[in-house]
């Protein structure tokens, strides 16, 4: 039995190693999710994060995303730094 999260109305972010991979795993995996506003894929498109609020934010990370370079760029800092919420998907 597959666990369904609901997102309470968030703005998912889905970080993969490219935007292709992004939404090919997100189309395998977005049953599990419910209740969310929008869906983002990002990669290393840092402007794709500005605006969006970390209060309604769920950044869901793919595989070994911490060597993507968004993470090192202020908005990305800026959500995981004021309260976004973090989900890793192997």
């Amino acid at each position: 039995m597959v666990k369904t999260i609901n997102v309470g109305g968030r703005n998912i972010i889905v970080l993969g190693k490219t935007t292709r991979y992004a939404r090919h795993v997100w189309s395998e995996i977005s049953k599990r999710y419910s209740g969310f506003n929008k869906v983002f894929f990002v990669a290393d498109q840092k402007g794709s994060l500005a605006g969006l609020n970390p209060l309604d934010t769920v950044i869901i990370e793919l595989g070994q995303t911490w060597k993507n370079p968004i993470y090192e760029t202020f908005e990305f800092q800026f959500l995981k730094d004021n309260g976004a919420v973090f989900i890793q998907e192997k």
